[in-house]
């Protein structure tokens, strides 16, 4: 008998309410991702001082799994494009960090862009569209909510073990004609059987009390591909799936921020002076050769 999924078991946010993704991307994270899809100019990004324009597109962090692929490039490294409007200049420039507009401090800021492939999905737009919702909706839970998973037994012992059971009402045992299906029905079903998932979950959904703000790197834009069983996926499994997805990419950017930040050190040093006595002393011996009257050789 399936178990009830209750969201309201989760507690709810103290401070963070959503995810805010609106005018947080400044370029274009595609070109130094994927180089072939477009020309990379460095002169072009967003700061072409950063060393992740010199780097190469398999050395920025990524994480797969079999429901989708999480990529992640500094947003220093985005491509601006070539040809600005006004407009999307004005937005620029009045564009504020989340915590300085109004109710921000209850929103974070999240650069992602979404590459959802037909081939690896469906052919229906509504499919697709459902499928970035889903991830977008299970983001909201991990940050604002601490939403986590583990294993169903564990859950079943903590609340009790209750179990959803439908209601029994006089006319259930009423035999009824069966109504013709419409088109929209149809398409329902259709939906309904590729969200249905082959293997049931065996985990549930409890709150995880570790802070989750700094999962979201604010300096950097995340590429999102999903895959046909991010939509059939149970909501516990895909959380699961996306909170190791966003360690993994801290843990490597960490790691990349360490290195950046060793190679502004070390080209910002000045040259040092010469004092090795090295040279001087070869200098002095190469006078010494010249300064030598040159062997005659006497016939015999």
């Amino acid at each position: 008998m399936h178990k009830c999924l209750d969201l309201s078991k989760l507690p709810k946010a103290p401070g963070l309410r959503s995810i805010n993704r609106r005018n947080v991307t400044p370029g274009s994270p595609l070109p130094p991702l994927f180089p072939g899809t477009a020309s990379y100019d460095p002169a072009r990004t967003v700061d072409s001082t950063h060393p992740a324009t010199r780097w190469k597109a398999r050395a920025f962090p990524n994480f797969s799994c079999s429901a989708f692929m999480l990529r992640a490039v500094p947003k220093g490294a985005l491509l601006r494009p070539e040809f600005e409007s006004r407009v999307s200049q004005v937005e620029r420039s009045t564009t504020e960090p989340c915590r300085n507009r109004k109710n921000g401090y209850r929103r974070l800021d999240m650069s992602i862009l979404f590459m959802i492939s037909k081939k690896k999905t469906n052919k229906r737009a509504v499919v697709r569209n459902r499928i970035a919702m889903r991830i977008r909706a299970a983001f909201e839970l991990i940050v604002a909510r601490g939403a986590d998973a583990e294993p169903r037994e564990n859950v079943e012992g903590r609340d009790g073990g209750k179990e959803c059971r439908p209601e029994e009402s006089a006319s259930s045992n009423i035999v009824r004609k069966p109504k013709k299906k419409n088109d929209r029905s149809v398409h329902k079903s259709k939906l309904a059987s590729l969200m249905s998932s082959a293997t049931p979950s065996n985990l549930g959904l409890v709150s995880n009390p570790a802070p989750t703000k700094h999962l979201i790197l604010q300096d950097w834009t995340y590429v999102m591909s999903p895959s046909l069983l991010s939509y059939r996926m149970p909501l516990p499994d895909l959380i699961q799936h996306l909170r190791a997805g966003l360690e993994s990419i801290r843990a490597q950017s960490m790691k990349l921020d360490a290195l950046w930040a060793l190679d502004k050190e070390t080209a910002n040093l000045p040259l040092a002076p010469i004092t090795s006595e090295e040279p001087e002393a070869g200098l002095a011996a190469d006078r010494n050769r010249r300064g030598r009257t040159p062997r005659v050789l006497r016939p015999q």
